[in-house]
């Protein structure tokens, strides 16, 4: 996510915190129980997630799940076949909008990518 991007959600999401924090904490609580409910693993419903967020055409929420995914441990590899996936079902142009946005982030971590990614996360 672009330094302006991120102060612009974490701006908006302290707002909403300060003056909706009840309706706020709700909607957290829905969200883990809906994320913990069932037999899909956590890896999978990250990147689940991220395929949801890429056929969305939401950018700061697709910037958000494949940063959790990674964080997590997914591989640059499953989360770049998650976002192919919906190439099927939303055009290949819009699949390559979200593409972009992998690129990015897999950009300003490093040129090395995957082994300074692998990296970040066994720290």
């Amino acid at each position: 996510m672009t330094k302006n991007s991120k102060e612009k959600v974490e701006k908006s999401l302290k707002h909403l915190k300060e003056q909706h924090n009840k309706l706020y904490e709700a909607y957290q609580d829905f969200g883990k129980a809906i994320h913990t409910e069932g037999p899909i693993d956590e890896k999978t419903r990250l990147l689940i997630k991220v395929s949801l967020a890429a056929s969305n055409n939401t950018p700061n929420t697709l910037r958000i799940q494949i940063s959790k995914a990674i964080e997590f441990g997914c591989t640059l590899k499953e989360v770049e076949h998650a976002i192919w996936l919906t190439a099927t079902n939303i055009g290949f142009p819009a699949m390559m909008e979200s593409y972009i946005i992998f690129r990015e982030i897999v950009d300003e971590t490093d040129p090395m990518n995957e082994l300074i990614l692998d990296n970040i996360i066994s720290h």
